[in-house]
């Protein structure tokens, strides 16, 4: 059985027999360590890579940590991205960060409409390199 912390690939089918309920279904289980490298992407390209996982490296301008997560302003090639860390932190001291560059591991979750702020989810700390 899962482990706390471990991540999950849970597959299945969704039938209306079974009322949409999913059944037929396998997981997987893999450590966080073992997530594949993302996409490197630019940071002023995250508008056109929407929801991939992917791969962003640049110098982190601001940190904080708000309702018990770490949220990273990271900025490169003109353009800046919040970057929020899912998960529990090892500490809540941000400033190491400041001024660091990084590498980050996650999901693009820019939005496009008006404008939107470019922004990633990572999920978890063990994501987040300074380099």
């Amino acid at each position: 059985s899962p482990k706390l912390g471990e991540l999950l690939e849970i597959t299945g089918t969704r039938a209306p027999e079974a009322n949409w309920a999913l059944t037929n279904v396998v997981t997987r289980t893999f450590d966080r360590q073992g997530l594949p490298p993302g996409k490197l992407t630019r940071i002023p390209d995250l508008r056109t890579e929407k929801d991939m996982w992917i791969e962003i490296i640049g110098r982190v301008r601001g940190a904080e940590t708000s309702r018990n997560k770490l949220v990273l302003v990271v900025h490169a090639d003109g353009a800046s991205c919040v970057a929020t860390v899912l998960g529990p932190s090892a500490t809540n001291d941000v400033r190491r960060f400041v001024n660091s560059e990084v590498r980050l591991r996650g999901i693009n979750s820019t939005q496009t409409a008006n404008n939107g702020t470019l922004a990633m989810y990572v999920p978890s700390i063990e994501q987040v390199q300074i380099i």
